[in-house]
């Protein structure tokens, strides 16, 4: 498991370990290159299940909580049915994905609109909408970016939240 590093919690450390990969920029140019573009092509279909080109608040919060379920799950810190103890598993002390997913939460409204400012958008309302427009989702170019505000707001949160 990750250790907190930097000042911060263990739980900020293993949300940016689950996103960082995914959110920092290949290779030297401005895009992502080789595997790191596949890995994130996939996050893409992921986080937009129903192909549409465009990723709703419900579905990147969706994507993050299920990334970390899949990292962090609740079953590996149950005690085996042979007896062994929690404190014997390598996950001791680790919380579950779930429960990272909820303690950063919060910060998921914010990279999410913020990500979703960064294109342009020309205000017109979308087909099958009443009134949303492309800054109410998030376009497959601004996902990276969503996943890099993630880390950084939930580093402030987590730095505010030790300050209380």
């Amino acid at each position: 498991p990750v250790q907190g590093g930097g000042g911060g919690s263990l739980e900020l450390a293993l949300l940016v370990g689950c996103f960082r990969p995914l959110a920092e920029k290949g290779g030297s140019g401005d895009s992502p290159h080789g595997a790191e573009r596949e890995r994130l092509a996939r996050a893409w279909s992921e986080a937009d299940p129903n192909g549409n080109g465009l990723c709703s608040l419900a579905e990147a919060d969706a994507f993050l909580r299920g990334r970390l379920v899949a990292a962090y799950p609740a079953q590996a810190r149950a005690p085996a049915s042979g007896g062994s103890s929690l404190h014997s598993t390598p996950w001791a002390g680790v919380p579950d994905g779930d429960s990272i997913w909820r303690q950063f939460r919060p910060c998921v409204l914010r990279a999410f609109k913020d990500a979703a400012d960064y294109k342009a958008d020309d205000g017109r309302v979308l087909a099958g909408t009443r009134r949303a427009t492309a800054d109410d989702y998030l376009s497959r170019g601004e996902f990276r970016l969503f996943l890099a505000y993630v880390c950084v707001y939930a580093a402030m949160f987590d730095a505010f939240a030790r300050l209380d």
